[in-house]
């Protein structure tokens, strides 16, 4: 399916549409998505709901926010991470998983970004979300945190919950 860009008239912000054939006939559908990724996304939704209308809409892990993804996170016994590495001999600190639960909940989960659906986030909501953590803390604190999340998207990546890490390539700051 190709998606084409247009314009706002009165904004000048771009946004994308497609068509679809519904009986032998071509009709446009505007998503108004205003990134490629995300109206890609609404696409793909889209017609897997028109080619299969009986069938309910997906709960994959993709779908759901951050904050309810992350929520068995760093919780000693339901955390996936602290699970796997116990299950492969390795070590984990219950302090540090205490640590970094304390995170979450007191600058993440409060965030607008912890509401945002996993498959739709990007790197540069990542990036606003450092910003926002970054005003009320200091450096140390700010990178332990985006370390935390950063985790939780690897181990999302690892077991093929979301197709892409946006947390991947984001460094510390200084």
């Amino acid at each position: 399916m190709i998606i084409y860009p247009k314009t706002y008239k009165r904004s000048g912000k771009k946004y994308y549409y497609f068509h679809y054939y519904n009986k032998n006939k071509r009709l446009e559908k505007s998503n108004r998505q205003t990134t490629k990724y995300k109206a890609e996304q609404f696409i793909k939704d889209f017609i897997d709901r028109f080619n299969n209308p009986s069938k309910p809409p997906s709960h994959d892990k993709g779908e759901i926010s951050f904050k309810d993804y992350a929520e068995p996170y760093f919780k000693w016994n339901t955390c996936p991470r602290v699970r796997r590495r116990l299950n492969e001999g390795k070590s984990i600190g219950k302090t540090h998983v205490k640590k970094s639960r304390q995170w979450l909940e007191k600058y993440v989960f409060p965030d607008t970004f912890s509401t945002l659906k996993m498959n739709l986030i990007r790197r540069a909501d990542i990036l606003e979300l450092r910003e926002s953590v970054q005003k009320q803390v200091g450096a140390y604190t700010c990178n332990k945190v985006i370390v935390t999340v950063k985790t939780i998207f690897s181990k999302a990546f690892f077991r093929e919950e979301i197709e892409r890490n946006p947390g991947a390539r984001i460094g510390n700051i200084n």
